[in-house]
């Protein structure tokens, strides 16, 4: 239950993840400079790949910082990749990289996730796509600066997604409302349940059921007050 499946890019400073993240979303949505750490809090957009709708989360670099505020960052880009449904890995292919002496890939192989090499356009004679093959990985090679690769990773994504999140048990609540508007409904549910063995409780099966009735009716939009009509226009925005 979500208001889309969890996609967070992370990796070391300055690997381009903020311009990978506005490739994705095809605009400038993060500030892109040369300065590593410039990306201090978790910045979201939502995107939408072959109908699978998505949360794509920029994060700060991950590195040992004695900056406060960057620590802060580091630390929620850490607890943002527990929850995530699949992780980018992006680096930076114009250094070479560590495979066997490096903590945060450690830390990210035990989740989902896609090794991306960025800066291709940088590779050179000491580095190269050689470079980043290993065991059985298979990276993904893109530029996010020069825009090449991007469609082959949003094709990775798609199979990941297909293979991973669409058999008859994986399902989606397009937003907060309804999801409140379920547990409601699951909560009358249960007490009808713990009810239904004593005949004496007959009116309070039936309010119960009754409160299941209205909230079915007003998760499919049959029954809407004005409030709720509110709060499904405020979070669009509307033309003349």
């Amino acid at each position: 239950v979500r208001d889309g499946y969890k996609i967070t890019i992370a990796g070391p400073p300055n690997a381009g993840k903020s311009s990978l993240l506005n490739r994705l979303i095809s605009k400038e949505r993060a500030i892109v400079t040369s300065i590593p750490g410039t990306t201090r809090d978790i910045i979201e957009e939502s995107l939408n790949l072959d109908g699978f709708p998505f949360v794509v989360s920029d994060t700060a670099g991950i590195r040992e910082t004695d900056n406060e505020i960057e620590k802060i960052g580091v630390s929620r880009s850490l607890d943002l990749l527990k929850n995530s449904d699949l992780i980018i890995f992006l680096v930076d292919g114009s250094k070479s990289f560590d495979f066997d002496n490096n903590e945060l890939f450690d830390e990210i192989k035990k989740f989902p996730y896609i090794f991306v090499v960025n800066k291709t356009d940088l590779f050179s004679s000491n580095v190269s796509r050689e470079t980043f093959l290993f065991k059985d990985n298979n990276p993904v090679f893109i530029s996010a600066s020069k825009n090449t690769g991007i469609d082959e990773l949003k094709k990775n994504i798609i199979e990941y997604f297909k293979k991973n999140f669409t058999s008859t048990e994986s399902y989606i609540v397009p937003n907060k409302r309804q999801f409140h508007l379920l547990k409601k409904i699951n909560t009358n549910i249960d007490s009808i349940l713990n009810l239904s063995d004593d005949f004496f409780e007959i009116e309070l099966i039936s309010y119960d059921l009754n409160n299941c009735i209205k909230l079915c009716s007003e998760l499919i939009g049959e029954a809407v007050s004005p409030d709720i009509l509110d709060k499904v226009f405020g979070d669009f925005c509307i033309g003349k």
